[in-house]
């Protein structure tokens, strides 16, 4: 089973070395890992969200020597926003990177994480907002493999019903899911949500809508920002999509998919 969304040292919100990424994936039974550490241009908030990529590189390749059984494929998860998306191609392409997570984090100038994202705001048009970003970044743009976290605002949604559902925004939803199997791409699996929101990210009614429609490329991650969270509600996760239907998880190596059954 792989955890495919984990945050190193290497990203500012996080502390984890990756020695102990390693060790935690192996106690969790994880055989394969992606660290995915953050780059998000022009991020306007008080943060740097950029790494040395080779750094990074070079301390993946020596855990990979002391870890044989254990594979450790390098990754990031870019910021979409789509004035700076042209940027993110060149960075992709000059590095060996395995897996490439696309993820919206900023939405008309302002993160999802913060609560001033959501003043004046009914969740429904919070998520709308958030799901017309979603799709404005991937539409003239592919150089990723999967969208990361879907519902990523429904995280902070400040009231009890945060679950991001299908019905409610069928036709934004849609909008993406079938851009998502026309350009060949995957989507996310992240358990992260379970936590906040009390369902995975996108939630079961989106994922269902997307195997519906033909997709079949999804991956597993934890978003594990913190020791002790690599490997949480994966395989648990990875029981539900069996139930609902989906047969296969991929795996990526040089942004090549390879799917392997659940």
């Amino acid at each position: 089973m792989q955890d495919y969304h984990i945050h190193s040292r290497y990203s500012t919100d996080s502390k984890q070395d990756i020695s102990d990424i390693c060790k935690n994936a192996v106690q969790a039974n994880i055989k394969e890992i992606a660290i995915t550490d953050h780059i998000d241009i022009d991020y306007p908030y008080d943060a740097d969200f950029s790494f040395d990529i080779d750094m990074r590189n070079a301390e993946i390749d020596k855990e990979q020597k002391n870890y044989p059984a254990l594979a450790i494929k390098k990754g990031v998860e870019i910021g979409l926003m789509p004035k700076i998306n042209n940027d993110y191609v060149n960075i992709i392409r000059s590095h060996p990177f395995d897996f490439v997570i696309a993820s919206i984090h900023i939405v008309n100038g302002l993160d999802p994480y913060f609560p001033e994202f959501f003043k004046g705001k009914t969740k429904e048009q919070a998520y709308a907002e958030y799901l017309e970003a979603t799709y404005e970044g991937i539409k003239d743009f592919d150089d990723y493999d999967v969208i990361g976290h879907i519902g990523y605002a429904s995280r902070f949604f400040p009231g009890e019903d945060k679950v991001m559902r299908y019905a409610e925004h069928k036709d934004l939803l849609d909008s993406i899911l079938k851009k998502v199997i026309k350009d060949g791409k995957g989507i996310e699996v992240n358990t992260k949500g379970i936590a906040g929101t009390g369902d995975t990210l996108p939630s079961e009614s989106i994922l269902r809508q997307y195997l519906k429609l033909g997709g079949e490329r999804i991956t597993l991650g934890s978003d594990a920002h913190i020791p002790g969270r690599v490997g949480d509600e994966i395989y648990k996760t990875a029981e539900r999509l069996k139930a609902m239907g989906f047969k296969y998880y991929t795996s990526y190596t040089k942004r090549e998919p390879k799917q392997i059954a659940l």
